[in-house]
């Protein structure tokens, strides 16, 4: 029985790591790159800021525009996919 359980649960995380996946593709450029920075670099602000050649308060700016983009996204396809 509990074998079930962890199986679910990895189906879902990995349906949920998807939907992630695919709203990402969605976002434009900007917020794509990031969102990838941090998340998947793991680039702190000031990294960031270097590397896209703008200032710290800039970078932070689009990260959070960006993570919003991106719930938003999401919480639109968990509303499809629940209808």
């Amino acid at each position: 029985m509990g074998d079930n359980g962890v199986l679910e649960d990895q189906v879902m995380a990995s349906m949920e790591a998807e939907t992630v996946r695919r709203c990402i593709q969605t976002l434009p450029e900007i917020d794509r790159d990031v969102l990838m920075l941090r998340y998947i670099h793991e680039c702190n602000d000031q990294e960031i800021a270097r590397l896209l050649k703008i200032s710290n308060d800039t970078a932070r700016k689009r990260l959070e525009r960006a993570k919003r983009r991106l719930i938003k996204l999401w919480m639109e396809e968990e509303e499809h996919a629940a209808v």
